[in-house]
């Protein structure tokens, strides 16, 4: 998969019903953009590391990604890292730990 993403320049998320992305995730962290329609968890998700698309504007948003690709990849980069596998465990661990003492 790294290979893959590292030959493109933006990732592009048509969907209308996506709960939660991990292709996403993945995209952000190897510092590819996003193309995405507004829905919340595409939103909440990508934040300034992208580019929402208006319903049937996807070709007008991917032609100013083109453009703005090389910008807005360390935005997506440091976006991304919340969602490394090892920082997600970390922050998962200091949670169950705190359940455990008995820390509200």
């Amino acid at each position: 998969m790294p290979d893959l993403l590292a030959s493109v320049d933006f990732g592009l998320f048509p969907t209308l019903s996506e709960a939660s992305s991990v292709a996403a995730a993945e995209a952000l962290a190897a510092g590819l953009p996003i193309v995405h329609l507004d829905i919340p968890s595409m939103r909440e998700t990508v934040d300034d590391a992208g580019i929402i698309a208006a319903p049937g504007g996807l070709a007008t948003a991917m032609l100013s990604m083109a453009d703005r690709h090389a910008d807005l990849a360390p935005i997506a980069r440091r976006r991304g890292a919340g969602s490394l596998m090892s920082v997600v465990r970390e922050c998962w661990m200091d949670l169950y730990s705190g359940v455990v003492a008995g820390d509200p």
